[in-house]
């Protein structure tokens, strides 16, 4: 048992501190979007959505699953906006949550003010560049 102990000891006097100090040191570290969120969401998002257009780069197209998912969420089969990743698309644009997490779409998605403010300009983008596989 003693080296288990002596181990244990080791980890909990040497190596814990240092561990929690890297932990709030990477915490203190994410920056949050400056303003309001709203804003500095839909601004980054249309940066991103603008790049495509410039660059004349597809659009990133959803999986098939997230499709489905999608549909049962609510969303209009018929909708042009129905296949594109907004989850790549809120990547690409360092899109993040407050707590500093990459972005990902819930499903009041479609209710979302972002998404009115948004929806003209992908629908265009859609139109323009088109969507594919990754």
């Amino acid at each position: 048992m003693a080296p288990l102990l002596t181990a244990t000891l080791f980890l909990i006097q040497t190596i814990a501190p240092r561990a929690l100090a890297l932990r709030a040191a990477c915490a203190e570290a994410l920056p949050l979007p400056p303003g309001p969120v709203r804003t500095a969401t839909t601004d980054r998002f249309k940066r991103a959505v603008r790049a495509h257009l410039t660059h004349k780069e597809p659009l990133e197209q959803d999986e098939d699953r997230a499709v489905r998912v999608k549909i049962k969420q609510g969303w209009d089969p018929a909708d042009p906006l129905l296949r594109v990743n907004i989850a790549a698309l809120a990547a690409e644009g360092g899109v993040r949550t407050r707590t500093g997490r990459p972005y990902r779409p819930a499903a009041g998605f479609l209710r979302d003010p972002r998404m009115a403010a948004l929806r003209p300009l992908l629908e265009h983008a859609v139109q323009q560049v088109g969507i594919q596989p990754r």
